[in-house]
């Protein structure tokens, strides 16, 4: 690992983490820009920076508060990373928000814009959706 790949995780760590609990982290609490599909990238790269860390090692009891988004994003990154994570949803369902949301039009690269060109999906390992309702994406 170079020198800026460590002093990326170490940022992407030290936005994460929860000080009064150093074995907790969350994702995008004071993030600027917030949309589903940031909120993707940043539990997807707070696994990997985890990982890579060495905070999380084979075999550990993960647990992922959140059946959101961004919660199943984290939990498939673990799977993918061979963890097999246990996640704690407060509603009866899953994305129960989402799912609910009729009459709110969301876009997976609308919020990037200009930075980056905006494109028709997100083009995320897992997880990938295009623009619609909000309930209609989470189906």
């Amino acid at each position: 690992m170079n020198t800026a790949e460590k002093a990326i995780i170490s940022q992407i760590i030290k936005a994460s983490t929860v000080p009064s609990r150093p074995s907790f982290y969350v994702v995008g609490s004071h993030a600027k820009r917030v949309n589903f599909c940031s909120q993707q990238i940043r539990a997807m790269n707070l696994i990997w920076a985890l990982t890579h860390a060495g905070k999380l090692k084979q075999p550990s009891n993960v647990c992922v508060i959140g059946g959101g988004l961004s919660g199943l994003s984290a939990a498939a990154a673990l799977v993918e990373k061979g963890f097999k994570p246990t996640i704690v949803e407060k509603n009866p369902e899953f994305l129960f928000d989402q799912r609910r949301s009729t009459h709110r039009y969301i876009h997976p690269t609308a919020n990037f814009w200009p930075e980056l060109a905006i494109t028709p999906t997100t083009r995320l390992p897992y997880f990938e959706w295009a623009s619609g309702s909000c309930s209609e994406v989470m189906e």
